[in-house]
């Protein structure tokens, strides 16, 4: 994860270098069939727990602490299955301890189950360069845009990329040598 202050309201390119898949001792190539790279953006101040399980069609989930949410933040919620439910906070009970989600989980939760603000969508990744193991001039870019949400004047956030590989490849570990996130026209 990365934590940086941004420029405001300008584009920001966000380059992740000599990527390797450790295990299987290959650069991760995006010109397998069906690979794909992406990074997401959260809020590191509104990454809460769930205080126990959740079951299936739940609307009220017990949080932490539920202070730390706003009635519109879009969430993701960990499910016991491991997928990721997204959703709305549509109410909040400081109280009760209790975020209220527009619809309900598609399955249920276990305690300690991760619920966390996404900031925007999901930025996709290009492949840049010839991957090579180590190389400095290869890896993934993608840009987030000046209307993207994140371009608060020193807001935090994380970015956590995601590597998929062609089916049936899978990825057995993602090493980032080198993360960088820089005003565009500043990145190389």
């Amino acid at each position: 994860m990365t934590r940086e202050h941004f420029p405001y309201m300008t584009d920001v390119a966000v380059e992740f270098v000599s990527t390797e898949d450790l295990i299987a001792q290959n650069p991760l190539d995006n010109t397998n069939n069906g690979s794909t790279c992406s990074f997401k953006v959260y809020d590191p101040g509104k990454d809460q727990l769930t205080r126990f399980a959740q079951p299936t069609s739940e609307t009220l989930i017990a949080v932490t602490d539920p202070s730390a949410f706003e009635v519109g933040d879009q969430v993701e919620i960990t499910l016991a299955n491991g997928n990721i439910h997204t959703s709305t906070v549509v109410g909040i009970d400081d109280d009760m301890e209790w975020i209220q989600i527009a619809g309900g989980l598609p399955s249920a939760t276990d305690t300690d189950a991760r619920v966390r603000v996404l900031l925007g969508t999901e930025v996709t990744m290009d492949e840049f360069g010839t991957a090579r193991i180590g190389s400095k001039e290869y890896g993934f870019r993608g840009t987030l845009a000046a209307s993207h949400p994140v371009h608060v004047l020193d807001q935090e956030f994380n970015i956590e990329i995601k590597f998929v590989g062609a089916p049936g490849g899978g990825l057995d570990a993602l090493d980032l040598i080198c993360g960088v996130i820089k005003p565009r026209g500043e990145c190389r």
